[in-house]
């Protein structure tokens, strides 16, 4: 304040509270599917679709990022993509370029090779977090990103993801038929061992 001005109240209640108002929230959202074809075979490639939204109503921040948690022994070789004009990534994290518009969604695949014996599953999961210098999110990433061990479909937040996928097993028992001809004429009709 100028010396010798005087306040009129209103302007100095203004200036204290402009500060205070919030600006509005993104909503970050991730989803995990893995993608047809699945892999049926130990050594055929995998591919999981990531989807993540912006669920608002504030626009997120450019610097978001995605990250993958690969299983253990499941899913060899894993990496991120998605379109280079949206987000760049490196192994298993993906950072956001532009900012995400409430209602906006960006689409990553993960690639890899599947190493899960039949009748094992494994499950994959990913995150996503908004730039560490935007507002906090209306429903907020948990403290601790999941790990391989966590249960996505436990936690409390719409910021991580799982898709799980199993080989099923082959039968153990095969059936073999072979026929024995006895000495004979081989004509339709004779009697045969099996």
């Amino acid at each position: 304040m100028v010396a010798g001005a005087q306040c009129d109240g209103v302007t100095e209640y203004l200036s204290w509270i402009g500060p205070m108002v919030a600006e509005p929230q993104s909503d970050l959202q991730i989803t995990k599917t893995v993608a047809a074809p699945a892999p049926a075979a130990v050594g055929d490639p995998v591919t999981y679709t990531l989807t993540v939204k912006n669920n608002g109503p504030g626009t997120a921040k450019a610097g978001w990022s995605v990250t993958d948690v690969a299983p253990p022994g499941g899913v060899t070789g894993l990496s991120l993509s998605g379109q280079a004009a949206q987000v760049s990534c490196a192994g298993l994290t993906c950072t956001g370029l532009n900012e995400l518009p409430a209602g906006a969604e960006v689409t990553l695949s993960a690639t890899g090779t599947w190493t899960a014996p039949p009748g094992t599953s494994a499950t994959n999961r990913a995150y996503v977090l908004p730039d560490p210098t935007d507002v906090p999110e209306s429903n907020p990433a948990a403290p601790t990103p999941p790990d391989t061990s966590t249960d996505t479909d436990q936690t409390p937040t719409n910021n991580d993801a799982q898709a799980t996928h199993v080989i099923p097993r082959r039968p153990a028992v095969e059936l073999q038929k072979t026929v024995e001809t006895r000495a004979g004429s081989g004509q339709y009709g004779e009697v045969g061992d099996y």
